[in-house]
C-alpha cells in the first residue's frame, strides 16, 4: 500500500511537472516615451527645447546600452513625427544621421502621425497631409515606420483605420485619459487587443486596454509605465485570464504630461524582473505588435466601431478659424488639381512656393492637435493666435497656388478671341453647374459658347464685387471649356420673379419666416412638403424667433434668384437661400454678426418618417445608430451628442431622402442626443456653427476669443430613393468645389474649346485627390487618390490626355506599392469595397 501510494505521488508531480515545463514563456514588453502635448503645456518654441534636450540623452542612452542582449538594450521612442520634423531642421546632418541609424538598428521608433490629433475634427484628406512627413522620411532614409496613435482622448472615429492602413500603418495603441469626459471610460471593453477594422475591412493591430483604474498611468491609460516594474507586475497578473488568454503582453508611455522625462528604469531594472516563467523586452513598440501578431494575429476579433467624438469638437470654440481651415483644405482640392495639369508640362512651376508650402503642411498636420481642451499651462489666447497663424499659413499657400496656376493656364489655353475665358472643372465628371466670372464692369455683355450658343447670364454681387452668374454646361472631368464674352446694348437681365418669402424654380416652392428659417420646401414634381417643425424647430433654424427680421429679393435673374433674411433682434444674422433654375440644389449662407459664449447649431428637421442618417465621419461613410441596432457606433465606452459631419449627412428612409452639404463646420447633433444616449429615430440634424460644448468642465476657448462673424455654408438636395453614398458624395462636392471661371489670354500648349485631363469610367468612384508629388513631378509625377462609394469591389479605368509612361500603387503618403500595367493614356485597376487608394501617375 505503502508502495502504491509513493507511486501515485510521484505520478502526479511528473505530470505538474511535465505541465509545467510545457507551459510558454510570457512575453512582456514595456516603452518609454514622453507625451507631446504642444501648445497644452508649452508652445513650440517650449518643445522644441525639451525635444533637442531630451532627444541628446536618449540617444547617448541608447548608445551606452546597444551591445546588450536584445530585450535589455534601452530603446526611446517618439510619440510623434514632430520630434524628428525639429530634430532635421534644428541639428546638423551628422547627429540626424545618428537618429536614423538608431531608427534603423530598432533602438528608436517613429509614428506616422505628425502631432496627437484629435481625429474626429480632422478632414480625412488633413488626417493623410498629417502624415505625409513620415511617408518622407520612410522614402529619404529607408527607415522603418509602422505604427500610428490616437492617445489621450477616450473617442476614436471608424474610419481612421482605413485612412491609417491606406497610408502604411500596421499597428497602433490607445492609451486615455479618464480626466476632462463625460465618456463612462472606466471598466472593462469587450477586446483589449483587436483588429481594428474600417468600413473597407481594412485593418490595423490595435492595442486599447481596459482602464480599470481610470489613473492614466495604469494600465490602459496614456502612460501605462509610470511606475515601470509595477506595469510588468500588472501585465504579468493580466496574461492568461479568459479577457487576455494570451502570454504576450505590453505597457507603452512614460512621460505623460511631464515636460522632463529623463528615465534610466528601463536601462537598469530589466535585467531583474527576468525570471523562467516570463521574458521581459523594454521595447520599441512595433517588436511587441510583431510578436503578438505571429502567435495570435489568425484568431484575434475584429472591430469596426464609431467612438463619436469628445475633444475633438473642442476646437469649434474657436469656430472662425476652424471653418477657415475646413474651407482651404476643401479649396486645395482645385487647386492641386489645376497644378498637376500644369507641372506635367512645366515641373517645376511651382518651385517658388515651396516655403509656403512646407509651411502649409506643417499647419494642417498640426491644427486639431489635442490641445484644444486649452485646460494646461498655456494661456488660450496664446493658443488663438498660434491657430490663426496656421490658418493664414494655409490660405496663404492655396491661395498663391490657385492663382499661379491659373496664369499659367491663361499662357497654356488656345483662344479664339481676345475675350475669352475658360471654365474649370477638377471633379472627375462632366458637370453642368453654376459658375461666375469675375467682372468689374458686366453691363452690355452676352456669354456664348464656343459654338456662338448665347448662355443666359445675371449680375451678382458677392463681398462688394460684380460677378457675371451663368450655368456652365458639361464641363469635362478634370477639365475646361471655353467662353467668350460679347458686347451688345439694352441687355435685360431679369426674368425671374418673387414674393416676398417665397422663391421658386424648376424644381421647389420655399418658403421662409421671419428668422430667415425654411418652413416649407414643396417638391414641384410630386407635391411632396419635405419641412416639418420638430421641437419647435423647422430648417435652417436657429431656434431664436425674429419679430423684426427684414426678407428682401437680391440677385433675381435667369440663372438664380435669392433671398435674404436679415435680423438683429433674437440673433444678429443674414441669411441668403439662392434657388438656380436649372440645378436641383438648394443653398445656404448663413453669417452670424455677433459674438456668442453658448453652443450655437441650425436645425433641419425633415418630413421623413422612420428615418436613419447616415453621415461621411473620417474617412468612411457611416450609419448614426448603434451597433446592436444595424449602425456603426459602439454601444459602450463612447460619446454620441456631436458627431462627425464632414462633407454631408443624409436623412432618410427606403422612399426619400436628404442630403445636406456642409462646407465649414465638422460636427452635427442628431435629434435630441446627449453624450450617453444616441437618437435613432428623429428625423432631425443640428449642424454645429460653434460652441464650447463642456463649458461646464471649463474646456474650450472663452466667448470665441471675441470673434464677431461666423459663416455657415450649405445646401439641400432632397432625393426620391433611399441613401446613396455616390449621390450625396457627389452633390456635396459640386456644392463645396466650385468651377472656377477666369480669362486667358492664349497660347499653343492645351487645345481650344475644351480638354479634359484625366477621366474614370466608374460613377461610383470619386478622384478624391489630384495633386503634383512631394518629391517633385518630374521625379515622382502626379498622385491621383480613388474613393469607391459602392459596397462592393470595383474595377474601373483611369483614361488621361497625356500618355502614361508608368504607375504605380502608393500608400497615401506616396510610398511605392507595386507597379502597375498602363496601355499608353488608359490603367485599368482595381479598388475595394469603400476603399480610399491612390496611385502614382508618370505622364508624358
Amino acid at each position: 500500500m505503502k508502495n502504491t501510494l509513493i507511486f501515485f505521488v510521484t505520478f502526479f508531480l511528473l505530470i505538474v511537472c511535465a505541465a509545467y515545463a510545457q507551459e510558454p514563456q510570457k512575453h512582456l514588453y514595456y516603452a518609454n516615451d514622453t507625451h507631446i502635448d504642444l501648445m497644452w503645456n508649452n508652445d513650440e518654441a517650449g518643445y522644441e527645447k525639451l525635444i533637442l534636450e531630451l532627444s541628446d540623452w536618449y540617444l547617448d542612452l541608447n548608445e551606452k546600452f546597444k551591445n546588450r542582449p536584445y530585450e535589455l538594450r534601452n530603446k526611446w521612442n517618439f510619440d510623434c513625427s514632430y520630434w524628428l520634423w525639429v530634430l532635421e531642421r534644428k541639428k546638423d546632418s551628422a547627429y540626424f544621421a545618428k537618429v536614423i541609424q538608431q531608427i534603423k538598428d530598432s533602438l528608436i521608433s517613429v509614428p506616422y502621425n505628425f502631432v496627437l490629433p484629435t481625429f474626429g475634427a480632422t478632414p480625412a484628406e488633413a488626417v493623410i497631409r498629417g502624415m505625409n512627413y513620415s511617408g518622407y522620411l520612410q522614402r529619404k532614409y529607408g527607415i522603418k515606420i509602422v505604427m500610428a496613435v490616437a492617445q489621450e482622448n477616450t473617442t476614436v472615429p471608424l474610419g481612421l483605420a482605413s485612412l491609417w492602413s491606406g497610408s502604411g500603418v500596421q499597428y497602433s495603441w490607445k492609451g486615455v485619459c479618464n480626466c476632462a469626459t463625460k465618456v463612462k471610460s472606466k471598466g472593462r471593453r469587450s477586446h483589449e487587443i483587436f483588429w481594428y477594422t474600417g468600413a473597407d475591412s481594412s485593418k490595423v493591430l490595435m492595442k486599447w486596454y481596459s482602464n480599470m483604474s481610470g489613473w492614466s498611468g495604469d494600465i490602459g491609460g496614456y502612460s501605462e509605465c509610470l511606475e515601470p516594474r509595477w506595469a510588468i507586475e500588472k501585465l504579468d497578473t493580466m496574461c492568461n485570464k479568459p479577457y487576455y488568454p494570451y502570454n504576450i503582453a505590453a505597457a507603452f508611455g512614460k512621460g505623460w504630461d511631464n515636460m522632463i522625462n529623463y528615465s534610466c528604469d528601463f536601462a537598469y531594472a530589466t535585467e531583474t524582473l527576468q525570471s523562467d516563467k516570463r521574458k521581459v523586452f523594454i521595447s520599441n513598440e512595433w517588436d511587441f505588435f510583431e510578436d503578438f501578431e505571429k502567435h495570435y494575429g489568425n484568431v484575434l476579433p475584429g472591430e469596426s466601431l464609431a467612438y463619436g467624438n469628445e475633444w475633438d469638437f473642442l476646437s469649434s470654440s474657436l469656430a472662425t478659424v476652424s471653418a477657415r481651415f475646413r474651407r482651404v483644405v476643401e479649396k486645395m482640392r482645385t487647386g492641386e488639381a489645376m497644378a498637376s495639369i500644369v507641372a506635367v508640362k512645366h515641373p517645376h512651376a511651382f518651385d517658388n512656393l515651396e516655403e509656403l508650402k512646407q509651411k502649409a503642411n506643417v499647419a494642417i498636420s498640426t491644427y486639431w492637435l489635442h490641445g484644444w481642451t486649452a485646460d494646461g499651462t498655456g494661456a488660450r489666447s496664446r493658443l488663438c493666435a498660434w491657430g490663426k497663424q496656421k490658418a493664414t499659413e494655409v490660405e496663404s499657400y492655396v491661395d498663391s497656388l490657385q492663382n499661379q496656376s491659373l496664369q499659367w493656364f491663361s499662357k497654356m489655353v488656345a483662344v479664339k478671341n481676345s475675350s475669352s475665358f475658360m471654365v474649370f472643372n477638377p471633379l472627375n465628371w462632366e458637370r453642368t453647374d453654376v459658375a461666375e466670372l469675375l467682372l468689374n464692369e458686366p453691363a452690355g455683355v452676352v456669354i456664348k459658347d464656343a459654338n456662338k450658343k448665347i448662355i443666359p447670364h445675371q449680375v451678382v454681387i458677392k463681398n462688394g464685387q460684380q460677378y457675371v452668374q451663368f450655368i456652365a454646361e458639361k464641363i469635362p472631368s478634370v477639365g475646361y471649356k471655353t467662353f467668350y464674352l460679347e458686347k451688345v446694348e439694352n441687355e435685360n437681365n431679369n426674368s425671374a420673379t418673387a414674393s416676398t418669402n417665397t422663391i421658386d424654380n424648376d424644381f421647389y416652392s420655399l418658403t421662409i419666416n421671419n428668422s430667415g428659417a425654411i418652413i416649407s420646401l414643396k417638391d414641384k414634381q410630386t407635391g411632396k412638403e419635405w419641412i416639418q417643425a420638430i421641437n419647435d424647430k423647422y430648417a435652417n433654424d436657429f431656434g431664436a424667433k425674429a419679430t423684426n427680421g427684414v426678407i428682401t429679393v437680391i440677385n433675381n435673374g435667369p440663372v438664380s434668384t435669392t433671398l435674404q433674411c436679415i435680423t438683429t433682434d433674437s440673433l444678429k444674422k443674414k441669411t441668403t437661400i439662392t434657388l438656380y433654375k436649372k440645378l436641383p440644389r438648394i443653398e445656404i449662407q448663413n453669417t452670424i454678426q455677433q459674438n456668442f459664449s453658448n453652443t450655437i447649431s441650425t436645425a433641419f428637421s425633415f418630413n421623413i418618417p422612420n428615418a436613419t442618417v447616415w453621415h461621411e465621419e473620417v474617412g468612411a461613410i457611416i450609419n448614426a445608430r448603434l451597433k446592436s441596432h444595424g449602425g456603426n457606433y459602439a454601444d459602450s465606452f463612447a460619446r454620441y451628442d456631436w458627431l462627425s459631419m464632414q462633407h454631408f449627412a443624409n436623412v432618410g428612409n427606403d422612399e426619400n431622402c436628404i442630403t445636406i452639404s456642409n462646407l465649414d463646420g465638422n460636427f452635427m447633433q442628431v435629434g435630441n442626443s446627449t453624450a450617453n444616449w444616441l437618437d435613432e429615430n428623429t428625423p432631425q440634424v443640428n449642424v454645429l456653427l460653434g460652441g464650447q460644448m463642456d463649458k461646464d468642465k471649463n474646456l474650450g476657448i472663452f466667448s470665441q476669443d471675441g470673434d464677431s462673424l461666423f459663416i455657415q455654408t450649405l445646401a439641400l438636395q432632397p432625393q426620391h430613393n433611399t441613401f446613396n453614398k455616390t449621390q450625396s458624395m457627389r452633390f456635396a462636392l459640386e456644392h463645396q468645389t466650385p468651377l472656377v471661371a477666369s480669362f486667358i489670354s492664349g497660347g499653343s500648349e492645351l487645345p481650344v474649346d475644351k480638354y479634359s485631363f484625366l477621366s474614370v469610367n466608374n460613377k461610383d468612384v470619386i478622384l478624391w485627390s489630384l495633386k503634383p508629388a512631394e518629391d517633385g513631378v518630374d521625379k515622382a509625377g502626379i498622385v491621383t487618390r480613388f474613393w469607391n462609394m459602392n459596397n462592393a469591389n470595383q474595377s474601373f479605368t483611369i483614361a488621361t490626355a497625356p500618355e502614361i509612361i508608368s504607375a504605380t500603387q502608393c500608400t497615401h503618403v506616396e510610398t511605392d506599392i507595386k507597379k502597375e500595367q498602363p496601355i499608353k493614356k488608359l490603367l485599368l485597376i482595381n479598388i475595394g469595397f469603400q476603399q480610399l487608394k491612390s496611385w502614382r501617375l508618370m505622364l508624358k
